[in-house]
This record gives C-alpha cells, structure tokens and sequence, in this order.
C-alpha cells in the first residue's frame, strides 16, 4: 500500500543513512517480499522488535539527558534501565530472524550490524551516571540508532503489506518521533545551541502527518478515536512548551517536556495495541485485499 508519507519517510531515512559518517554499505531498496520469508518468528513480532529498538534508542538518550537536571532521578533511572533492557531486547529477537531472500537477508544482516556496533558504543556510557562530556556522544550515536532502525522496520512493512501492519508501524513511528524531538530540545537548552541535523520543522510535520493517517484510519474503534482525541491535546501542549523552552534554553521547561514525551508514548504505545490485535485477527488484512480487489 504505497503511501507519499511512507515514500518520503523512507528517502529521508536513506538520505541520512547515504551521508552517514560511519562506514557502512550504500542503502538498499525495499522491496515487496512474502511473508512467509520470515521462518523463525512473527512477521509482527519482527516488526513490532525493529519498532522498539527504534522508540526506545530515542527514548534511552532522552532519559539520559535529562538525567543530568536530576529533576526526577529514580523515576527516570528505572525508566532509562528499562529502554536500555528493550533495546537490548529488541536487538536479540532481531537477530533471530531469517529471511528466505538472499537479498533481504543481507540487508537486515548489514542493518543490525550497524545497529549493533552504535550500540555498543551507547550502552556503556547511558548505563553510567550522566557525564556532561558525553552529551553529544549519546545525542549523535542515537540519531545514527534511529537511521538504521527505520530502515528495518521499512522492510518489515513492506512485508507485511496490509492496513493493519502499516498502522502497527506508524504508530511506532509516532514514539520514536515525540521521543527524537523531545531528545533533541533536551539536547539544544543542555549545550545551548542545536545540532546541525535537527529540523524541528520537518519532525513536527512528519509526527503530524503520521498523526493524521492514524486518526483516517478505517481500523479505529470507539476507544482508539477517544486515545487519538487525548494525543491531540497532548501534542498541543507538547508544541507550545517546545518551542517556548527552545527559544530560550529554559532548563526549567526540561521536565515538562519530558512529562509530555512519557504521554505521547503511551497513547501511541495504546495505538499500537489496536492495530496489532488487528492485525493478529486478520482485519487489516482482508481490508487491503478489498482496496486491491481482491476477493480472496
């Protein structure tokens, strides 16, 4: 199911992955492939961990950050230890899939080798107390996390092909977004300047363009429009505290963007659930059979 946000999304990721300093093998194209390629586990359980490594990377260095205002330090230390577990996590399953494709199966392999050595780079530090020294080591290794894991879950969409799968993606997307700006304000109001590779502009848009594709979708039942009503106020006041704190490095602000980040999760987090128990039933499914016409 070709969609302009999707296309563009995935020449984003493979722009940056093109000019990525580290060095790595040019991106490949995605392309359709049959589920059934997927020997070892889920199609959705490899979509869903592709997911998680993408979402809590961002939400590893946003924590992290964060943690140098001491703002809520247990609070925030039990939940940095456990996005690093997810990671963790996420990156094992990863490993355990085997796609039939010799093609496939090498740009996953070369994606999570990627993955893996940026890593194991970020862990180490991100497992310690908060060092001002590391600030752009965590900031600049977690965008390259990103990079790689949208890559992934890419391919993994592509598979899947269907309504529900792509929503079960979009969703994650939304995490991994509200965490990315959240990390990169964080970043800006700590070191006083912004990154040359934020674009807060660009962020926002495609967060609300996935935004919007979620709340068209035809999947969404009494409780998701409710949760998708709440996202909405959430990112109102999500923006304005944004843009207030980032124009003029308000620490201050820091806890309140981060409170705001943690709802936006959830209430993606929530989304998500939807369009996996969706998909699992095979809603979403039979649903882009009949947009293709097909009866069967």
């Amino acid at each position: 199911m070709k969609r302009p946000l999707r296309l563009r999304m995935r020449c984003i990721a493979f722009a940056l992955l093109a000019v990525s300093t580290a060095t790595q093998s040019a991106p490949i194209a995605p392309r359709q492939q049959s589920s059934q390629q997927f020997s070892q586990v889920s199609l959705m359980d490899s979509s869903l961990a592709a997911g998680k490594v993408r979402a809590s990377s961002q939400r590893v260095a946003r924590l992290y950050l964060e943690s140098a205002y001491a703002f809520r330090p247990e609070r925030t230390r039990i939940a940095l230890e456990r996005e690093i577990q997810n990671v963790e996590s996420g990156l094992a399953a990863l490993r355990t899939f085997s796609p039939a494709d010799d093609k496939a199966k090498r740009d996953l392999r070369r994606a999570l080798e990627s993955m893996t050595q940026f890593w194991a780079e970020l862990k180490p530090v991100v497992s310690r107390r908060y060092a001002a020294e590391n600030t752009q080591l965590v900031y600049d290794v977690s965008e390259q996390m990103y990079i790689y894991a949208s890559k992934v879950t890419f391919l993994f969409e592509d598979v899947a092909n269907s309504e529900a799968g792509y929503m079960v993606d979009v969703s994650g997307r939304l995490q991994s977004m509200s965490e990315r700006i959240s990390k990169a304000a964080i970043y800006g109001i700590a070191t006083r300047r912004s990154s040359a590779t934020v674009d807060f502009i660009t962020w926002k848009k495609e967060y609300l363009d996935s935004y919007a594709e979620i709340a068209g979708s035809p999947l969404n039942d009494d409780y998701q429009r409710r949760n998708l009503t709440l996202g909405k106020t959430m990112w109102a006041l999500f923006d304005d505290i944004l843009t207030s704190a980032t124009s003029r490095f308000d620490a201050t602000r820091i806890l309140d963007i981060s409170k705001c980040a943690d709802g936006m999760w959830d209430i993606a987090q929530s989304s998500q659930a939807t369009y996996v128990a969706a998909f699992k039933q095979g809603v979403g499914n039979k649903l882009i059979a009949r947009n293709n016409g097909s009866t069967s």
